[in-house]
């Protein structure tokens, strides 16, 4: 059973699979990447992020400072 297992990894991890792996992962990424609507989306995202984070904190620091009086 564990040398069947072996000689499968073994022929699975050739060079050829390999080559094959980095080349669609590497297509992947550039497509990612390279849409003009993800990164429109990504930038929205960023700033909107940015702002509930700001807005959160200014929340809690009025309410522990006014409202609990810390």
């Amino acid at each position: 059973m564990r040398q069947s297992i072996k000689k499968r990894f073994k022929e699975l991890w050739n060079v050829d699979s390999l080559i094959d792996l980095f080349v669609d992962a590497f297509l992947l990424l550039i497509d990612v990447i390279s849409s003009p609507v993800l990164i429109v989306i990504r930038l929205i995202r960023h700033f909107f992020d940015k702002w509930i984070k700001t807005t959160i904190k200014r929340f809690l620091k009025w309410f522990a400072h006014k409202i609990l009086r810390l």
